[in-house]
């Protein structure tokens, strides 16, 4: 799935773009707030929330690492500053349910 990662943002982009701004009014971030931001993909969301309140302090978190390392880069072009973490979970209990739905 590694050869589609740099598609991934194009594709949320031009599906989910309207979006992000909307997913920010309902979360409203305020300054010195801690915001997570599971499946953070290409850091889209993080960007629409930075540009909001660059108070905010965001962390993003994605199991795949070249799409982290997308939105790294995203990040530094727009002068934003946010922390980006790899995830991997691993229990020996299977989850019967797992929903997040993050747009990017």
């Amino acid at each position: 799935f590694h050869i589609l990662t740099p598609l991934y943002d194009i594709f949320v982009r031009l599906i989910f773009g309207r979006i992000f701004k909307k997913i920010v009014k309902i979360i409203n971030p305020q300054p010195h707030e801690k915001i997570l931001d599971i499946g953070c993909g290409p850091g889209n969301v993080i960007i629409a929330l930075k540009q909001y309140e660059p108070q905010a302090r965001v962390t993003g978190l994605d199991i795949d690492p070249a799409i982290l390392k997308i939105a790294k880069n995203k990040f530094r072009k727009a002068h934003i500053e946010a922390i980006l973490n790899f995830f991997y979970v691993q229990t020996s209990q299977p989850y019967r349910k797992i929903c997040i739905l993050n747009p990017g």
